[in-house]
């Protein structure tokens, strides 16, 4: 009987160990706070933004199937007038790797970008690759910053406040 209970406990922990690093790509989270709900609402719907998210999602799910090392990224999506999404990641494992990202955001273009009421749109989604390695979790009263962005910050932006509209006509050519 106790050889039976220790067979049962070291197969559940396989089980475990496995299902830790399935291959894929999970959503972890989505973090809104680049804009007031208030302005996010006016410039997207509810629904048009959740299809959107979804379907890039999707286009996560189909580039990382096959995925078996653990990752996490973060996918900060920026959309302007005319549907033009621009992309920036942050990668446990990738980063710097133009190649990599460049098949991803090939996978991610084909996404039909949301219709705009006004105004560009931002958000990030940080995602679990084969089980990621950390624990990280997107709150949504503190969004992610690439590079470009923390620069226009450093340079003295009105009062040190990201401004999203600024930031967005600095960092993405029209």
């Amino acid at each position: 009987m106790k050889t039976l209970r220790w067979l049962s406990l070291i197969l559940l922990a396989c089980i475990v160990a496995r299902a830790a690093h399935a291959p894929g790509f999970e959503l972890a989270g989505v973090n809104t706070s680049y804009l007031s709900p208030s302005e996010l609402a006016q410039r997207i719907s509810t629904e048009d933004l959740n299809a959107y998210i979804n379907g890039l999602q999707a286009a996560c799910i189909d580039f990382y199937a096959a995925a078996t090392a653990p990752d996490d990224i973060d996918i900060v999506v920026i959309v302007v007038a005319g549907g033009h999404p621009h992309f920036w990641f942050n990668s446990t494992t990738h980063s710097g790797t133009f190649e990599h990202f460049h098949r991803l955001i090939e996978k991610l273009q084909v996404v039909p970008a949301p219709l705009l009421k006004r105004g560009p749109i931002g958000f990030a989604m940080t995602g679990r690759i084969a089980g990621g390695t950390s624990s990280r979790k997107v709150q949504n009263n503190a969004p992610l910053f690439p590079k470009e962005w923390k620069d226009f910050l450093a340079k003295g932006s009105k009062d040190g406040l990201l401004d999203f509209d600024e930031v967005v006509k600095l960092v993405c050519p029209k």
